[in-house]
């Protein structure tokens, strides 16, 4: 029979041991802390504990109090239990003494702060420390550090004393473990009853296995929402099932979740035990219903390994507008308000004494448009690899040796991966990150033709960088396409930054192994949060020798927003192609924000206007509210004008009202300078009422 082989984690094992045979610190990625003058760490082959070398500090000249040490990075991830075991000898010719030395370690890190494990004042023999437990806080720890070390704390001492290290081991020792899940839909049906054929290994520490399922399949197997089934007690293969059934899942239908869990979690039970199951499915009246692996029988199996309910999300981070005109398009969130369309998006101005009047905002706290940050999904499933061999054999990312493409058996399309007859080799994935992943999951369809036990596998790479066999695919149903889903695959191996997949195979004569519409997928766990990105589309911006970009802007909330400029639009606000111009950190409308887009590198008609939240974490929806935004662009006329205005008080007496001038002009193209008065100062100056000429080219007062 094939069985699924689930084995328990934890147990004992060892991370890191350094006796310092290399003859160097690094081969061990050793971190030497020096304090000169007196003497420097050394390997040495002078009087080891054991081999040829140790690690050694000897007083050679005149020193300096204080701490010399070396230290040791090391990543407990997954691991309980951690345990330290060094060996120490330290040398004083005479007094004065040169102090203290021992062992420390730090969870933030090789540069400390530092816990001392244990010091001493002097070890005149070698002494094999350990294995010392440490505290849980070094347990599951990226940033575990340990410092060897010694103090001379003292004036004093004499040329050789000093301190030697050997046969440092990191190891740990943590309670076996097992806690498994498969998915399996089931049809809505009537009388199911779980069967179940299972065994484990024998163990002395009375470990047996239960089994329970679940409606909604959340939390530790065994806790709130899971209902206890069956107990695996039998430590050989008897070929007999056991059987479960109770009121709810006789009358179930949908998802279901089955798991197990170890019995025995006592510290110091550190063997790991393995739980076979050859057989699970559910029998119902009166449906047939395919779960897992295609048989032929009035059974469904969730055999071999897992099966997977997979899903795909999608969402819309980005709200993009394009307009060739020039207003904006976005619709605003209350309906009965209206655009504020007091100015353009793009606007022309012409060369002039003054710029004050050549913008006139008659609105400037009216009508706002609304941007309100949207809810993004934190995490979610993501398709690693997906791939169906329809265009060759390796694609582009695998590799293979002796796999080549089919195109007389598939399940679909047009081509298959196919292991012919004789052959001995293996296909193998892409690498895929899978390390931010809370599970994982598995899918292909397959087939063989003729083979036996010891012919066609698929297995996984964990990541200590071994292969591990999965399951036998070579023993299923002879000549049939078969689907393979795994379950939600937790086990911590097999998340990590490159995991594999590979099918593997030694064929005879007429024995064929094929495979086909391969998909690997994660879920990441993450939290929902609101954040914003929106585009605008400026007009077309005329070429001028002073362009500048304006915006009177406001936000509700504890957010702030970056806005960018942009030529093409493309990719992310922010990203590749994206210029920041400034952060609005002021949510009142307390004055025009500004930038000058030619002296920082616009050139050019076409401009996108970008705008992103800076806290895109933030769990509370805030709003972006743009009152106007608009382009000045300085233009000079290829003929050169002048227009100006000024305004004057005239008192309401009097019977002659004269107006005096003494004015000149510069003699450069011969152009007199016209002066016409109005009484509204509306228009063109051109329109008003003539007064005189300027024709003078020099001051005569």
């Amino acid at each position: 029979n094939s069985y699924e082989q689930i084995r328990e984690i934890g147990g004992s094992g060892t991370l890191f041991t350094d006796g310092f045979e290399s003859g160097t610190f690094t081969t061990g990625s050793w971190i030497v802390n020096d304090l000169t003058p007196g003497g420097t760490w050394a390997v040495s082959n002078v009087a080891p504990r054991t081999g040829t070398y140790c690690a050694k500090w000897n007083l050679v000249e005149a020193f300096a109090t204080g701490e010399r040490s070396i230290v040791k990075a090391i990543d407990t991830t997954g691991i309980v239990g951690t345990q330290l075991t060094y060996a120490i000898q330290t040398r004083d010719a005479a007094a004065p003494f040169f102090g203290t030395a021992g062992a420390s370690y730090s969870t933030t890190g090789s540069s400390g702060p530092w816990t001392v494990i244990e010091s001493f004042n002097a070890v005149t023999a070698w002494t094999l420390r350990g294995p010392l437990a440490l505290p849980a806080s070094c347990d599951n720890n990226a940033n575990l550090a340990i410092k060897l070390w010694m103090n001379w704390d003292a004036a004093g001492g004499n040329v050789g004393d000093g301190v030697s290290f050997d046969d440092v081991a990191i190891s740990y020792s943590s309670p076996s473990k097992l806690e498994h899940k498969w998915t399996a839909y089931v049809p809505e049906r009537s009388n199911c009853t779980l069967f179940l054929e299972s065994y484990h290994t024998t163990n002395s520490e009375s470990d047996d296995f239960d089994f329970y399922y679940s409606k909604v399949g959340t939390g530790v197997v065994g806790t709130t929402g899971w209902t206890k089934m069956i107990t695996v007690t039998k430590t050989s293969d008897d070929n007999a099932y056991q059987t479960y059934s109770d009121v709810t899942l006789n009358d179930f239908f949908g998802t279901l979740y089955v798991g197990v869990i170890d019995k025995d979690r006592t510290v110091g039970n550190i063997v790991l035990d393995y739980i076979y199951v050859d057989h699970m499915y559910i029998k119902s009246i009166p449906f047939k219903e395919l779960l897992g692996e295609l048989i032929t029988s009035n059974v469904d199996y969730i055999a071999g390994a897992d099966n997977a309910v997979i899903g795909t999300v999608s969402g819309t981070y980005a709200n993009t507008q394009s307009s060739n005109n020039i207003y904006e398009s976005i619709t605003e969130v209350n309906a009965a308000a209206t655009y504020d369309f007091d100015h353009a998006v793009s606007e022309t101005f012409t060369q002039s004494a003054s710029h004050t009047n050549d913008y006139t905002d008659t609105d400037s706290q009216g009508t706002t448009e609304q941007i309100v940050e949207l809810s993004v999904a934190g995490g979610g499933n993501f398709n690693l690899i997906s791939e169906s061999f329809e265009t060759a054999v390796p694609p582009t990312g695998w590799t293979s040796t002796t796999w080549t493409q089919s195109t007389t058996n598939f399940i679909d399309g047009a081509a298959s991966a196919y292991l012919p007859a004789f052959g001995n080799g293996n296909l193998v994935s892409p690498s895929v990150d899978t390390s931010d992943a809370s599970s994982i999951t598995v899918e292909f369809w397959h087939a063989n033709v003729n083979c036996e036990a010891g012919d066609y596998y698929l297995d996984y790479y964990d990541n200590t960088g071994t292969w591990d066999q999965i399951v036998e695919l070579g023993i299923l149903a002879d000549g049939t396409w078969l689907h393979y889903l795994s379950g939600s695959i937790t086990d911590i191996q097999y998340l990590h930054s490159a995991f594999q997949i590979r099918f593997r195979g030694t064929l005879n004569n007429q024995e064929n192994a094929y495979a086909e519409f391969v998909f690997v997928n994660k879920t990441v766990p993450g939290t929902p949060h609101y954040s914003l990105e929106h585009k605008w589309q400026m007009d077309t911006i005329p070429s001028g020798s002073d362009i500048d970009f304006y915006a009177y802007v406001g936000y509700s909330g504890d957010d702030s927003y970056q806005y960018y400029w942009s030529t093409t639009g493309a990719n992310a606000v922010g990203g590749a192609g994206w210029t920041l111009m400034f952060t609005d950190s002021d949510a009142a409308y307390s004055a025009a924000l500004t930038y000058d887009l030619d002296d920082n590198g616009f050139s050019g008609s076409s401009l996108w206007i970008g705008v992103i939240d800076t806290n895109s974490v933030s769990d509370s929806q805030d709003t972006l509210l743009v009152d106007y935004m608009y382009v000045y662009s300085l233009v000079i006329p290829s003929s050169t004008r002048l227009e100006h205005k000024w305004t004057i008080s005239v008192g309401s007496s009097g019977t002659d009202s004269t107006f005096y001038l003494e004015a000149y002009r510069t003699d450069l193209d011969s152009e007199n300078m016209k002066f016409y008065y109005s009484t509204t100062g509306s228009g063109i100056v051109s329109t008003w009422t003539w007064m005189f000429d300027v024709t003078k080219t020099s001051d005569n007062d």
